[in-house]
């Protein structure tokens, strides 16, 4: 019987999930992945793509307890810790391997609850490239955030705002990890930035682009499980590095149309 509370249009789909040092927060996590896959596997093709990235604890081997010969459930590991967004990116590419339709990326703790995911894709319309949850949104909730992080994460997101205001596709949240998009967007849109400035330049480019974004209000929670693998100073230096150079040469980061029916490339 299908489900009466997930609907769309797109017929395949998958999640990617990179993880480091997340042993502490997998049941949790494989409690919802599996309540999710039961919900829209009714209803599309749908994939999970779990990518440990080099983790120091049982992380894979508690992914392969939970997941292990489970259909259309992708566990891939690096054999040395290379940062968010190498992890992130090989998540993205297995999953175009997979010739999805749509691509959901989202972390393996508990800052956004997995549950959702249904709904998410319920709302991400096909006139839409990508769409961003939100908790920095007036409409979003923010309140169990870490407030030092906050104050940091609303003074980032006004400072991408105004340095792409020229592209009249303003934002509240530029570096949330929880994302729908359509694979042609990952397809064109390759990142170069290191860590968890990743989210962020993906979402630049995409800006800059001309990708139809959307945000969908959301709440942010706390970590329940272990401890955040951010570096908050590195990765301030990080953006205020990035943003100068997005000020500078915004075009630097278009990404180029795809060659038209018998265009040479």
């Amino acid at each position: 019987m299908k489900s009466l509370l997930f609907h769309t249009q797109f017929k395949s789909l998958a999640v990617v999930i990179p993880m480091y040092n997340e042993v502490d927060s997998l049941p949790l996590l494989a409690y919802r992945l599996k309540g999710i896959r039961c919900i829209m596997s009714q209803q599309m093709d749908f994939h999970i793509v779990a990518v440990d990235d080099g983790s120091s604890d049982l992380t894979y081997q508690e992914m392969r307890a939970h997941f292990e010969g489970m259909h259309n459930i992708h566990l891939l590991r690096h054999s040395k810790n290379q940062g968010y967004s190498a992890a992130l990116r090989t998540g993205v590419d297995h999953a175009l391997e997979l010739d999805v339709d749509l691509i959901v990326t989202i972390d393996a703790d508990t800052n956004y609850d997995h549950f959702y995911i249904p709904l998410f894709v319920d709302n991400f319309s096909p006139d839409c490239d990508i769409m961003t949850a939100s908790p920095w949104h007036p409409e979003g909730q923010r309140k169990f955030f870490p407030r030092h992080r906050l104050a940091l994460s609303l003074g980032l997101s006004a400072c991408y705002r105004w340095v792409l205001r020229r592209y009249n596709q303003p934002l509240f949240t530029y570096s949330s990890c929880f994302r729908v998009a359509k694979a042609d967007v990952y397809r064109r849109v390759r990142w170069t930035g290191t860590g968890f400035m990743a989210t962020s330049e993906i979402m630049a480019r995409c800006v800059v682009s001309g990708f139809k974004v959307k945000e969908f209000p959301f709440q942010v929670n706390p970590r329940w499980f272990g401890q955040s693998k951010m570096q908050i100073y590195r990765q301030m230096k990080r953006h205020l590095a990035f943003l100068l150079r997005l000020w500078w040469n915004p075009e630097a980061y278009r990404t180029p149309e795809p060659p038209g029916p018998g265009t040479r490339t």
